[in-house]
């Protein structure tokens, strides 16, 4: 019950406690220097997404927008090809 309270505690010293616990190697600085894995997909663990510590460079415009509403830090992945009009 303790770890479930623990899950909604704001933590207003870090952008993303979650990012913090696994301790990535592919961002410096909390800043992505390194794309995921090519096998990732959606299924795959949080450490295999995007890591965005800011809007700049996302392309899903309900993703920047959340910035305004107070997120700090943003997991994400496609979960579909993107298909270009003919």
């Amino acid at each position: 019950m303790e770890d479930l309270r623990d899950l909604f505690k704001l933590n207003d010293k870090t952008s993303s406690e979650t990012h913090d616990k696994f301790k990535c190697r592919r961002c410096v600085n909390k800043i992505q220097v390194r794309p995921p894995p090519e096998r990732s997909s959606c299924n795959s663990d949080l450490s295999e997404w995007n890591h965005s510590n800011d809007k700049k460079g996302l392309e899903d415009q309900a993703l920047k927008g959340a910035w305004e509403d107070g997120v700090t830090f943003v997991f994400h992945h496609w979960s579909h090809e993107k298909q270009l009009g003919v």
